[in-house]
């Protein structure tokens, strides 16, 4: 029996009949060891009634309250956003800068950006309340590449462009872009799939060149598309999973 399964968007949903103490784990109660542990200490009720078996089993339809709070699997909220220069990926900032999250209009939703864009860089920003799909986005042993349009100074020469390939050292951190495609005259294709601060800008730097315009254009295989600069749209659940495709290269237009 399953209790749990992945979603179409690659993200994991409550399948009924599951165990209790899944189920309030995956609704974010705390994590699994804890909900077994409120469990056995009687602070569940099942339609009113208390349960003290982590392991018994709820269907769809029953009542659960912890500590007289009713729990419901969570719904979560996957936007894109068309970054403009200027606007910094964070939710709260000392320096009192624009900020992303203020083109997006949710109120009482508490999202936050799903990696970042640095503040001089426009494009594909991923915002959402679920951690488990950022994780899942931004950790590098995932491999999810993101695909950047990138104008700079000058055209790279072949060797440039092989050294970037084979890596770079910039105060103390290794930079290595996955591909590097000239488009035409100053123009490339940067694919990264750990993306470190402001990685392209300095790998450009190194190379003794200079980054004019910077664009995110794709994120696994889910493309910005011809969404405007500034604007935001809600993600379908086939575009949450194309967001996740690993290893894949993409000629976004």
């Amino acid at each position: 029996m399953h209790n749990a399964e992945p979603a179409g968007n690659g993200i994991e949903r409550v399948e009924f009949p599951i165990r209790l103490g899944r189920y309030l784990a995956m609704c974010g109660v705390a994590s699994r060891r804890r909900c077994a542990e409120l469990v056995k200490d009687g602070k569940a009720l099942v339609d009113g009634v208390a349960v003290v078996d982590p392991w018994r089993f709820v269907d769809e339809g029953q009542t659960v309250l912890v500590d007289g709070k009713k729990i419901t699997p969570p719904d979560f909220v996957y936007v894109m956003l068309n970054k403009p220069v200027g606007y910094a990926c964070t939710n709260v900032d000392p320096k009192q800068r624009r900020r992303a999250i203020e083109l997006i209009d949710m109120p009482g939703h508490r999202l936050f950006s799903a990696g970042r864009l640095d503040k001089d860089s426009e494009g594909l920003i991923i915002f959402t309340d679920d951690g488990n799909y950022t994780h899942r986005l931004t950790h590098p042993r995932n491999e999810i590449w993101k695909t950047y349009h990138v104008t700079i100074s000058r055209p790279l020469s072949s060797k440039e462009i092989r050294n970037a390939l084979d890596g770079i050292t910039d105060d103390g951190e290794f930079l290595k872009p996955i591909i590097i495609r000239h488009l035409s005259g100053n123009s490339y294709v940067f694919i990264l799939g750990e993306g470190k601060k402001r990685e392209i800008r300095r790998i450009v730097v190194a190379l003794g060149a200079r980054v004019h315009e910077l664009r995110r254009v794709g994120v696994g295989t889910l493309p910005l598309g011809g969404l405007p600069l500034g604007s935001w749209r809600h993600l379908t659940p086939d575009e949450i999973q194309a967001s996740l495709v690993p290893r894949v290269f993409v000629e976004f237009l």
